[in-house]
C-alpha cells in the first residue's frame, strides 16, 4: 500500500526522508519467495483435508503427496475450525492449475488453494510529541479519553513484529507470537508492526512520545508478516501465516483484530475471519482506493475497512460510503524501533486508528459486535465535501450517552 515517511529520528518503518511517498509493501513468512509480485505463490498449495474416522492427517497427507507428486512443507491444526492443513510445494504453471483442480474433486480434501501473499499497507515520514498528533484533535480522539481509554481492551496486531521495549509500548504489549519462524517464541523488531502499534496503544502520561487511540488497551502482536528487506517497511504476508495468525486470536478470543495488510481474495482466511465474527470477535483490515476497488480482507462485509484522506490524490472518498471508512492516515506520528519516532502516512495507520477507536467503544460494550461497530462508526462519520471521517467522541457517545461528545463539529 501507499507509504509516506518522514524522518525524525532514524530510519523507520519505511525507510524515506520526509515528503517522500512510496509503496509499502511487505513479503511473506515461511513458504513465500521474495522478488515475487502480489497474488498467488507460484509453487504451493493450501490444503484442509477432510475429517476422517479411518486415517489420521498425516497419513492423508502421505497419499495425497504421493498420489498428486507434491512435497509437503509444512502443517498445523487449525484449532478454531479443528481441521488439519498443510502446505505443500509443487511445480508451477498449468501443472499446478491441473493438480488444484485434482486435489479439489479428491474426498480426502474439504478444501484446497493456492498460496497467496498479502502486504502491509503504509508509509513514514503531558508526552512531549502530543501537540504533533493532529490526528488526536481531526477525530475527537483526545476528547474521547475524558470517556474510555480502552482499558484491558485486547487487540491483536496481525502484523510484523514489533519493538515492545519502546519506551511508550513497555506494559502495553501483553503478548507476542511468531508465526513466520518455526519457533513462536522468537522476537523480532520491525518497522511497521512498531508504528502501528504506538499509534494504538501507545502510553499516556508516561512524560515521553505520545498518546495512543486506546492507552490503556493491551496489545497482543502476532507476528505473520516479515520484511523482505531488513531496516524498512517491505515485506509480505502470506495464506499459511494469516490463518495460523487468526487461529490463534479466535482461539484466544481476542476481541479486536487489525489487519493493516492487503491482498487478493484468500478461502482459507475468508473462512477463518468469517469464523471470528460469528465468535464476536471485530476485524479491522486496511486498503487503498486507487483503483476503485477495496482489497482483501477490507472488501469482506463482515469486515471494518478503512482507508485515509490523502491531500495528493483526487478520490470521490464519499463514492465508498457505507463500505470503507476514513481515518486519519496522513503525517501520523509515532513510534519506531530503538525508542524513536518518525511521520507514517497510508491506509495501514488509518486502519490501527480505528482499532484504537473500536477499543474505546468494547471497554464500554464488551458484547458489542462488529454489525453494530459497523453500524455507530457509520452514524458517526462526518461529511464535508470530499472529506469523511470518523468521529470518536460521536461514536463514544452513541455507546455511553456522554453530554460532551453528542453532536457532530459543524
Amino acid at each position: 500500500m501507499q507509504a509516506v515517511m518522514a524522518k525524525v529520528t532514524l530510519a523507520v518503518i519505511i525507510a524515506v526522508v520526509i515528503s517522500v511517498y512510496l509503496r509499502v509493501q511487505l513479503v511473506s513468512p515461511h513458504p513465500a519467495a521474495s522478488g515475487q509480485s502480489a497474488g498467488a505463490v507460484p509453487a504451493q498449495v493450501v490444503v484442509v483435508l477432510r475429517p476422517s474416522s479411518n486415517y489420521r492427517p498425516a497419513q492423508i497427507a502421505a497419499r495425497l503427496a504421493v498420489r498428486y507428486g507434491l512435497d509437503i512443507h509444512d502443517q498445523w491444526h487449525i484449532t478454531s475450525l479443528n481441521r488439519a492443513c498443510y502446505v505443500f510445494d509443487t511445480a508451477a504453471g498449468n501443472e499446478l492449475k491441473y493438480k488444484i483442480q485434482r486435489l479439489d474433486a479428491d474426498p480426502l480434501v474439504e478444501s484446497v488453494q493456492e498460496m497467496q501473499n498479502f502486504f502491509v499497507a503504509g508509509t513514514w515520514e503531558i508526552d512531549p510529541y502530543v501537540n504533533l498528533q493532529h490526528s488526536l484533535v481531526a477525530a475527537r480522539i483526545d476528547q474521547s479519553h475524558q470517556i474510555s481509554t480502552g482499558k484491558d481492551v485486547r487487540v491483536a496486531i496481525i502484523d510484523t513484529g514489533l519493538d515492545r521495549s519502546h519506551v511508550d509500548l513497555r506494559g502495553r504489549v501483553v503478548a507476542t507470537l511468531n508465526f513466520v519462524d518455526a519457533d513462536q517464541t522468537i522476537e523480532i523488531v520491525e518497522f511497521h508492526a512498531t508504528a502501528v502499534a504506538g499509534i494504538i496503544g501507545a502510553t499516556a502520561r508516561n512524560g515521553r512520545g505520545i498518546v495512543g487511540v486506546a492507552p490503556d488497551s493491551q496489545l497482543v502482536s502476532l507476528r505473520a508478516c516479515w520484511e523482505s528487506i531488513p531496516g524498512t517497511s517491505r515485506g509480505r504476508c502470506n495464506s499459511f501465516s494469516l490463518a495460523r495468525a487468526l487461529d490463534w486470536a479466535i482461539s484466544n478470543e481476542i476481541k479486536v483484530v487489525n489487519m493493516s495488510l492487503q491482498g487478493r481474495h484468500d478461502p482459507l482466511v475468508e473462512r477463518l475471519v468469517l469464523h471470528a465474527v460469528r465468535e464476536g470477535l471485530i476485524v479491522v483490515a486496511a486498503t487503498d482506493l486507487d483503483d476503485g476497488e477495496l482489497s482483501f480482507p477490507a472488501s469482506m462485509n463482515e469486515v471494518i475497512g478503512v482507508s485515509y484522506h490523502d491531500p495528493f490524490r483526487t478520490l470521490d472518498y464519499t463514492a465508498h460510503a457505507g463500505k470503507v471508512f476514513i481515518a486519519p492516515g496522513e503525517e501520523i506520528l509515532t513510534t519506531m524501533p530503538d525508542n524513536t519516532y518518525d511521520f507514517v502516512s497510508g491506509s495501514s495507520f488509518a486502519s490501527a486508528h480505528v482499532s484504537g477507536i473500536v477499543a474505546l467503544l468494547v471497554e464500554h460494550a464488551p458484547t458489542i459486535d462488529a454489525h453494530t461497530v459497523k453500524a455507530v462508526l457509520r452514524s458517526s462519520t462526518r461529511i464535508s465535501g470530499w472529506t469523511v471521517l470518523i468521529d470518536a467522541c460521536t461514536a463514544l457517545a452513541t455507546i455511553t450517552g456522554a453530554d460532551n461528545c453528542r453532536s457532530l463539529p459543524k
